[in-house]
């Protein structure tokens, strides 16, 4: 099943910083991730299987950079579903981020237009050793 609720919809960002392991989590962010541009969300393509992160800062114009592939599976952590966001897709994955470092973002909508992430490399520990981040859909009233 494709995840089609994401379908052409855009996503504001933000890092929850938990943790003593918070602040290389938004170096690895907001520096490494895309090198100078602070990370600002994700965008989903028009029928929800792929994506890429947004990028921008005040001086900055919003950039799209870093795809993934997006699908409904299991969860790393505790085996319920959740939207998979694959860096290391052939079609649409990152060899650095998806391949090497075994990128992975894991997400579950909390209210609507709402969704809890939890992104995680396996160089890093794997999901036990997550970033968690929130995603607040453009269109979406709270």
């Amino acid at each position: 099943r494709p995840p089609t609720r994401y379908a052409a919809r855009r996503y504001r960002g933000k890092l929850v910083r938990l943790g003593c392991l918070a602040g290389a989590s938004a170096l690895i962010t907001n520096v490494l991730f895309c090198p100078g541009i602070a990370w600002r969300g994700k965008a989903f393509s028009a029928d929800g299987t792929h994506g890429t992160n947004l990028f921008g800062s005040k001086l900055a114009p919003i950039r799209q950079r870093r795809s993934f592939a997006a699908r409904r599976g299991p969860s790393l952590l505790d085996g319920n579903e959740c939207l998979v966001l694959d860096y290391a897709s052939a079609l649409h994955g990152d060899a650095l981020w998806g391949g090497a470092l075994g990128m992975r973002d894991e997400l579950r909508e909390v209210a609507p237009g709402v969704l809890l992430g939890l992104g995680s490399m396996t160089a890093t520990g794997g999901v036990h050793n997550c970033a968690p981040f929130v995603l607040l859909a453009e269109d979406a009233t709270l």
